[in-house]
């Protein structure tokens, strides 16, 4: 059965494989939390033990993956409890996802969008979800 929980990311360590996100689309996240903007899907994670806690590549409510790296470095910088299901428990960390080495999300890079591989971040976000701001 799925739990939902409310991760103080500056209490707990949370674990993700996206090492550099879009400075552009981490602050509009920010920006959002701060405005009290509404994110009906809550991030699903794994507990590891009560202060560990992993991503997942689960899919969400509307079947798509979506990890949330992105909510999860916004929420630890504006300093909100990020809302999580618990999917499941792992008996610990996993050392790499997608062939990807494994770290805690306080130690996310923010990159200038422009040097982004692959495209501009906040374009794209923005035109696959007009919520961001």
């Amino acid at each position: 059965m799925d739990k939902t929980i409310y991760l103080d990311l500056n209490k707990v360590n949370l674990y993700g494989w996206e090492k550099k996100k879009s400075d552009l689309v981490i602050d509009s996240i920010v920006r959002g939390i701060e405005a009290d903007d509404n994110f009906e899907d809550p991030v699903l994670v794994y507990r590891i033990d009560e202060n560990t806690y992993q991503l997942t590549l689960e899919e969400n409510y509307y079947g798509e993956i979506d990890c949330g790296h992105r909510r999860a470095v916004g929420h630890y910088i504006a300093n909100k409890p990020l809302k999580c299901v618990i999917v499941g428990h792992l008996p610990a960390l996993s050392k790499k996802v997608r062939d990807q080495d494994v770290f805690n999300i306080k130690d996310t890079i923010l990159e200038d969008d422009d040097k982004m591989p692959f495209f501009d971040q906040y374009t794209f976000v923005k035109k696959v979800d007009p919520k961001y701001r």
